[in-house]
């Protein structure tokens, strides 16, 4: 059963939020990712999480609310997304 998040500004309740971003560009392109993602308005219970799938990934960290995972055994977006959602 999916969980709720808290009521929003509008007083309307919504789901909470989990969203993954598989991620195969540039060093230049992920930090515009995610300088993007850090300007998203997200409720606490949100979580997002870019996995680095190139072959010399960055390091896992986490910046902002974003986590930062890497995922270099296999270069696929399915394999990426998978490891994003297992964590």
């Amino acid at each position: 059963m999916p969980q709720t998040a808290p009521q929003a500004s509008s007083g309307r309740r919504r789901p909470r939020i989990d969203v993954v971003v598989p991620f195969a560009g540039t060093q230049d392109e992920l930090e515009q990712l995610l300088a993007g993602l850090d300007r998203l308005e997200l409720l606490p219970e949100d979580t997002v999480t870019v996995v680095d799938n190139r072959r010399r990934p960055a390091e896992p960290a986490v910046r902002g609310r974003t986590r930062v995972l890497t995922a270099p055994e296999r270069r696929s977006s399915y394999f990426a997304r998978n490891r994003g959602v297992e964590g």
